[in-house]
């Protein structure tokens, strides 16, 4: 939160462009972009409220997403082991691929970091064996 501090300094107290915001920060334009439409949203501006700590500045910036309220079919599991074992080829990317076919409104592959169910792009699972 450090540097989203700095941003907002750089942003409204020297009137700074973004492109000049993101380069001393270490950070892409869009994400200067997106931490001010974020502070916007949330009501922030510079200077921060006096008390307003990092936990308490992280959950007006994200606040957690409503639940979409739309059952995702969950992938058969033991199709996906079953087959990783059997075939070489097959990667999890390619299952996921086709389970996508079978259910456009399926859990995306980017959802994989949040709910732990698919591996990175053409990855395969070390089986305890091979650990």
């Amino acid at each position: 939160m450090r540097k989203f501090r700095e941003l907002m300094r750089l942003k409204y107290e020297l009137g700074r462009s973004h492109r000049e915001i993101a380069a001393p920060l270490g950070v892409a334009n869009s994400t200067v972009s997106d931490y001010a439409g974020r502070a916007s949203a949330a009501g922030l501006s510079w200077p921060l409220p006096e008390g307003l700590d990092d936990a308490a500045l992280e959950a007006a910036l994200f606040p957690p997403l409503p639940p979409s309220g739309v059952p995702r079919p969950e992938p058969d599991w033991h199709r996906v082991h079953r087959e990783l074992q059997r075939h070489k080829a097959v990667t999890l990317r390619l299952l996921w691929l086709e389970y996508r076919t079978v259910h456009p409104d399926g859990y995306r592959y980017s959802s994989r970091p949040r709910r732990g169910m698919w591996g990175s792009a053409g990855s395969r699972p070390h089986s305890p064996s091979s650990a």
